[in-house]
Formats: structure tokens, sequence, C-alpha cells
């Protein structure tokens, strides 16, 4: 008799199509199974392949089977998400759908962003238009790469729904609420979410801290903790995060204990300096004394 586990991972995988699958990856996958297992996983679907007469009734055809099922349920998503879309767009058009910032758009935007699609185009957001681009107006939000993401954004996929982390402080954060936004707002919103990351960075680096919690460095904001979640996922994203921070903003993040002692290493260095002066006056007294004051006057 079949195993339980194997089984229910075919069930699953047939029943959840992802991004990127066809009747290759499909068939690729049940290959790795027996077919007693692939044969169970028919019958949860009351298929009946085991007859005198059948042709199904082997490894192959339970294989058949199977991908049909899933290529199935696949073009059926795909119709369902399509209809949804074209109807959000329509709402968004007669202006029946609401287009305020919510608690849970930047955290869907970071998902989007970070998401294989995305994740090795962030380095190209700071960059500067063309001559092509500027004559056309694709400036700030209207280049391609940001109406690439707000298209993306209203998108029913589940990575874009699903939190990266388990931490319980985004236990009221729901990434699957979708609200459309122009590529220009995505940006704006992004720009905010990295210049909280890049502070709570700087303030995280900076000499003699040793808080071994991220969040603690975040002054009570998710968002950057949400960065630093993602990043321990695609470190290679890294220089994007912080590319969004101004210069004055690490002189900004420097506590009090910082400036303190900056100002007893200034200070310490006049004493130092005073004291230097003073052992050199006493030497010139001295020779003056010894041989006469018109030697080094």
């Amino acid at each position: 008799m079949a195993t339980t586990e194997p089984v229910s991972d075919i069930v699953k995988r047939i029943g959840n199509p992802q991004e990127g699958d066809t009747d290759a990856v499909i068939r690729e996958f049940l290959a790795t199974f027996t077919a007693k297992e692939l044969r169970s996983a028919c019958k949860i679907y009351h298929v009946k392949v085991r007859s005198k007469n059948s042709k199904l009734d082997n490894k192959i055809g339970y294989e058949n089977v199977l991908v049909q099922l899933a290529r199935s349920r696949r073009e059926s998503e795909e119709a369902a998400r399509d209809e949804r879309d074209k109807r959000r767009s329509e709402q968004v058009a007669a202006g029946s759908v609401s287009t305020r910032k919510t608690k849970h758009c930047c955290f869907r935007l970071l998902n989007v962003l970070f998401s294989d699609r995305f994740v090795d185009q962030l380095g190209l957001m700071g960059a500067r238009p063309t001559r092509r681009e500027l004559d056309a107006g694709a400036v700030r939000g209207r280049n391609s790469f940001w109406k690439d993401v707000a298209a993306e954004f209203i998108k029913e996929l589940p990575e874009y729904g699903r939190l990266v982390t388990a931490d319980s402080r985004f236990d009221g954060t729901d990434p699957s609420h979708i609200v459309p936004h122009a590529g220009e707002k995505l940006q704006q919103i992004w720009k905010e979410a990295t210049t909280k990351f890049a502070t709570a960075h700087a303030r995280a680096t900076q000499s003699g801290t040793h808080e071994p919690d991220f969040y603690d460095f975040c002054s009570g904001q998710l968002e950057p903790l949400y960065i630093n979640a993602w990043l321990t996922v695609r470190p290679q994203a890294f220089d994007a995060a912080v590319g969004s921070m101004p210069k004055s903003t690490c002189l900004d993040t420097l506590t009090s204990d910082d400036t303190e002692s900056k100002k007893v290493e200034k200070s310490d260095e006049t004493a130092l300096g005073k004291r230097r002066r003073a052992e050199t006056n006493e030497v010139i007294t001295y020779l003056e004394t010894r041989f006469g004051s018109h030697e080094f006057s």
C-alpha cells in the first residue's frame, strides 16, 4: 500500500498550480513516485484507472491522467485570475475601488520586489532615464520597471500574499490584501521603506552596538524589520535596500553616546595640545636662563 505522505504531496502539487508549471514540469515531478503512489492519487481524484480493458492501468497511464488534471486546474485558475484582474481594472477605471494606501501595501510590494521576477532588477531602479525615456515622459514612477511592478502588484499570486517570516510581530499584517497603486506611488512606498531600513541598519552597525535583535534599531517600525527578513533570503539585494538613504541619514542616526564620545575625544586632543605647548615654554625658559634670551628671540 502506498504511504500517505507521498500521495499527499502529489495531490497538493496537482491541486495547487505554481507559476511556470507546464505538462513537462508536472511529468518530471510525477516521475519520482512509484506506480502505487500515482494510482492512489488518481483514486483521490475519483479517476477509475483499474479495469480489465483499461489502458491507463500502468505508471505511464497514471502520469498521463495526473498531467491532464494538473493542466485543467491550471487553466481554470488562470481563467479565474484573468477575470478578476479584468474586473478590478474596470473598477479602478470607474473609480469604484479605493486606492488609499493601507498598512499592508508596503509588505505586499516588498514581496513583489524581492520575488524571482524582480529581485535582480532592483539595482536598476536608481538609474537615470535615457534620452528616449525622457522624451517619452518615462521618468520617476512612469518608467517601464515601475509599470511592470504596478501590474504585478495586483495579481493574485500566492507568493505575493504570504509573509516571508513567521515572526509574531507581523501577525496583524496581510500582504494578500490588494489595493491598486500607480507605479509612481509604489516607487514612493519603496523609497520610504528603504530609508527606514538604511537608518536602522546604520544604528545597528555602529561601533559598540551589541543588541542581537534588529528590531531594537527600527524605532518600532515593521517595514525595516521585514526588509531585513527578506535580505536573509535575498542578500544580493542589500545595496538596493540601502541605496535610497540620504547621506545625512547616517549623521542623524548617531546616538547621544556617540556624540558625547566625540566631544570627549575632542576635549582630550585640546588638553594634549595645551600640555605640549606648556612643556615647550618650559624648555624655552630654561634655555633663556642658561644661555641668554638673545639666542631664542
